[in-house]
């Protein structure tokens, strides 16, 4: 699978990738698809790396279901397969 990385103003990197993988693994704990999954934790990221720490930009669980619906449009799952 591949999802294109969201738009952000990059104020530091510190933390992306832990954002990215702790959404993903929770949205695919909660029973999530592995398509949204994707693109929440592309969404988490690109909050945090808005922001000069690791923690200011993380998004609640609500605020990522808020943003998920209009982020389908701009962050598209490809899926490729044998």
């Amino acid at each position: 699978m591949f999802c294109p990385v969201a738009d952000a103003k990059v104020l530091g990197t510190a933390g992306a990738g832990d954002a990215f993988n702790s959404t993903f693994t929770a949205f695919i704990g909660l029973g999530r698809p592995p398509q949204e999954a994707l693109q929440a934790a592309a969404i988490n990221a690109a909050s945090v790396i808005g922001h000069v720490d690791t923690q200011t930009g993380l998004l609640k669980h609500e605020e990522m279901d808020r943003r998920l619906p209009s982020a389908a449009a701009s962050l598209p799952v490809r899926v490729w397969s044998r």
